[in-house]
């Protein structure tokens, strides 16, 4: 697989995902010398912090997480890093713009400037020289929600987001009004040479990109080599006690809806798993958060996935992600020296249905307190 394009020696990569995980493995992309030609599909469902308020006032879609990616992928230029150093400043308590991102505020503007979500990224695009794309994963406006194994439905991404029960555990998320893919989207899938799942919270980061209209059918026509980047932790209230494989089978079930008319048959490829010593994953379980490290259930894994990576990936600067260098560089290995994998022959897991029209639900359903009010924007946590 040298020449993968047929023509010259670019790589053509696209990243699905959101928050911070996405960004970082952008940064990657961006300073690795390999020629990679970067597509970021973005999570456009947050409404927490910045987001959120701008959603609630303006309608528009979360724009967060694609701050996140432009900044990631922004010119290493000193006047471009200042401008990118600007941009993420966000307002304190005692302003009026409290809880704001500068650079949401950017992007609002420029969206109401333009009157359309991609072009409003077009002009930031240019104004950061970003090397490579990013791309909202719908141009619409949806909206998040999960369903519990208890019948509760949670109205909100931040809900989820910010939840700190472990039980009952999320059954499934769905969108509450069913949204169609960015075109441009479906091109990034169809077209590139590697798919990149993660690192990223799974139910707020990850899958929600998986359920617009039109996306997994992408990823399932598309001859890219599809990888999943398991979390270096579980996460309090949507995946304690995950194991690795827990990961890969649930991300599966979204990539193969049971609701879906047709049976798509399409798994992940290949999987890269942090390998945790003893002393960091002690340090991890005495974390505030609740977190352990994902256990690593090989003989589980090999019979749902056939590339399975498992190194060290712990960042230097911050233990708690992963060192962006390193999974670029063992991506690009499995993208080089392994064709595409295929999982034909795997076990794929009963799915649950993802789309669900909430004003069918039959009543009595509990609603769980979405904390949309004021109180959300105490979390700086949210893009």
């Amino acid at each position: 697989m040298a020449n993968l394009n047929g023509t010259d020696n670019t790589i053509r990569v696209t990243a699905i995902g959101g928050g911070t995980g996405l960004s970082a493995l952008l940064r990657g992309l961006k300073r690795n010398n390999t020629n990679i030609d970067i597509s970021a599909v973005v999570t456009t469902f947050d409404d927490g912090g910045s987001s959120g308020l701008l959603r609630r006032e303006f309608g528009y879609p979360g724009l967060g997480d694609l701050r996140q990616c432009l900044l990631a992928l922004a010119s290493d230029d000193s006047g471009i890093d200042i401008l990118s150093q600007i941009l993420e400043f966000r307002f304190p308590r005692n302003s009026a713009l409290v809880g704001h991102s500068l650079g949401n505020l950017l992007l609002a503007g420029l969206l109401a400037k333009t009157g359309n979500l991609s072009d409003a990224i077009e002009e930031a695009s240019k104004m950061l020289r970003i090397n490579g794309n990013v791309i909202p994963v719908s141009l619409e406006n949806g909206h998040l929600c999960a369903e519990l194994y208890d019948g509760h439905i949670i109205f909100s991404e931040s809900a989820i987001d910010l939840r700190e029960a472990a039980d009952p555990a999320i059954k499934r998320i769905f969108l509450r009004n069913p949204v169609q893919a960015n075109p441009t989207a479906i091109n990034a899938a169809l077209n590139a040479n590697a798919i990149i799942l993660g690192p990223g919270d799974l139910f707020t980061s990850i899958l929600p990109n998986l359920l617009p209209n039109g996306m997994r059918e992408a990823i399932s026509k598309s001859n890219a080599k599809l990888i999943f980047v398991c979390n270096l932790t579980t996460k309090h209230g949507e995946t304690d006690g995950f194991s690795a494989s827990n990961f890969v089978c649930k991300v599966n079930e979204y990539l193969n809806p049971s609701d879906h008319a047709q049976n798509i048959g399409r798994s992940i490829d290949a999987v890269i798993i942090n390998k945790c010593d003893s002393t960091t994953a002690q340090a991890i379980e005495n974390n505030q958060y609740n977190e352990s490290p994902v256990n690593i259930d090989e003989h589980s894994l090999h019979s749902i996935v056939d590339d399975i990576v498992i190194q060290p990936m712990l960042g230097n600067v911050n233990p708690a992600r992963h060192n962006p260098d390193t999974l670029v560089n063992t991506i690009l290995k499995l993208i080089t020296h392994h064709p595409k994998g295929g999982a034909d022959n795997k076990t794929t897991p009963t799915a649950l249905p993802l789309s669900l029209d909430v004003r069918g639900i039959k009543e009595p359903v509990p609603v769980l307190d979405t904390g949309s009010g004021g109180e959300q924007v105490k979390s700086t946590t949210n893009p």
